[in-house]
């Protein structure tokens, strides 16, 4: 059987993609850049669980309406006086005819509370959305800090690659005019096919990390071009984050209003022991006069007080239920923001340091030591002390920033974004 070309399956799959692009618009946006605004805003606005959230809210809306709508009334027809022996529902044929109408009216209190349990759902829904949307935004930020961490951990590599090649050409000089060993020249060509091979695993790192953004974005990883070239500061120096956070988290303030809704219910089940009332009016037909009107009372007695009393006793529950959850809710976004804040203030500090001092004498050391290895009055194993110290710190100034970077942007998810 004759293979077919490769040129035509490959023009055959490019199609397909094309395709698959056309029919999923998100697929077919790209970003214009990796700026971060833009990408958590391309994430809001594919992602269909906040769009099925929306859905949520908008029905949660409508129940308002319903809760506040009265019970649809009864209409009641009623044939009396057939003749046996010549059956029939003509009106004018039968001995008389009833039109009667009967509506239930509402305990009195019981409807206003159904419309703030409904209202405090709504509100409910709204916040749980907007938790889901800090979440994902907070999702997005992460995986952008996991790319950048590792495409600046290649950076990294590459600079120390740039050094031990260095230190492998001074030990080739030093063994080429007899004053150095054989056996240093081999451990730096070691030391950089260590950083080689460790660069293949970081760049499987990157792609890795570059998938989980495009996911979030609900986009192919190809539609993501260029670099994370920074992690920018997400917050200023406010120091109030712990009232911030426990005014405006919406999970906070979805727990309130579930605690809102449990306490009409309560307050509902209290008003259940009231009888409810209907009122009738009917109108009585003989032939082809009105005779009389009629007007009907019914009172629905509450007699099933076992029924009754277990409501009231599963409200209370619920609503003592609710009330736990809302103090436990409290209490651990206290502490959460409380150990994120100082999370993101001993990274900033240690950031600074490694920035500005520890990494800057690091590189000074290197030199140094480099220059004293060139003239023999360094051992090689000093020079390749001082070059893992460059890799050490300069790892711990990238994990500070990350972590500075993930603090601030656990505090943006807990506190709400402006």
């Amino acid at each position: 059987m004759k293979e077919p070309p490769r040129r035509a399956v490959g023009g055959r799959l490019a199609a397909v993609l094309i395709g698959l692009a056309l029919m999923n618009p998100a697929l077919a946006e790209t970003p214009a850049s990796l700026d971060l605004p833009a990408l958590l805003e391309l994430a809001e606005r594919h992602n269909p669980e906040l769009a099925a959230m929306s859905a949520e809210v908008e029905a949660s809306r409508q129940a308002i309406v319903m809760a506040s709508a009265w019970d649809d009334p009864v209409l009641r027809i009623e044939w009396m006086g057939i003749d046996p022996d010549n059956p029939t529902l003509a009106p004018r044929r039968v001995g008389e005819m009833k039109y009667g109408i009967e509506q239930m009216l509402p305990r009195w209190g019981t409807r206003g509370l159904e419309v703030e349990r409904a209202e405090a759902g709504s509100r409910q829904a709204g916040f749980e959305r907007e938790q889901r949307r800090l979440r994902l935004r907070g999702q997005v930020r992460t995986a952008y800090a996991d790319w950048y961490q590792a495409r600046e951990s290649q950076r990294i590599n590459r600079h120390l690659e740039l050094l031990i090649e260095q230190v492998e050409q001074t030990a080739q000089q030093r063994y080429a005019v007899g004053l150095g060993a054989q056996a240093e020249v081999l451990r730096a060509q070691a030391e950089r096919t260590m950083l080689g091979n460790e660069q293949l695993a970081l760049l499987a790192e990157a792609e890795a990390a570059r998938a989980e953004l495009a996911g979030l974005l609900n986009l192919a990883p190809v539609a993501l071009g260029g670099q994370p070239d920074s992690l920018p500061e997400l917050l200023g120096h406010e120091a109030d984050w712990g009232e911030r956070a426990l005014a405006r988290n919406p999970g906070l303030k979805a727990l309130e209003q579930q605690r809102q809704a449990a306490d009409s219910r309560y307050r509902q089940s209290q008003l259940n022991n009231r009888p409810e009332v209907g009122l009738g009016l009917s109108a009585v037909q003989m032939g082809n006069e009105l005779d009389n009107v009629e007007l009907m009372l019914s009172v629905r007695l509450p007699l099933q007080q076992g029924a009754r009393r277990a409501e009231r006793a599963e409200a209370g529950a619920m609503l003592a239920r609710s009330q736990a959850l809302a103090d436990a809710g409290r209490r651990e976004l206290e502490q959460a923001v409380h150990g994120l804040v100082a999370r993101r203030d001993g990274s900033r500090q240690q950031l600074e340091l490694l920035r500005h001092s520890l990494l800057p004498q690091a590189e000074l050391t290197f030199e140094s030591a480099l220059a004293g290895y060139a003239t023999g009055r360094v051992e090689f194993a000093m020079l390749l002390d001082a070059q893992q110290q460059i890799r050490r710190l300069g790892q711990d100034q990238l994990m500070a920033e990350v972590a500075r970077f993930r603090a601030e942007n656990a505090l943006l998810t807990l506190t709400g974004e402006q």
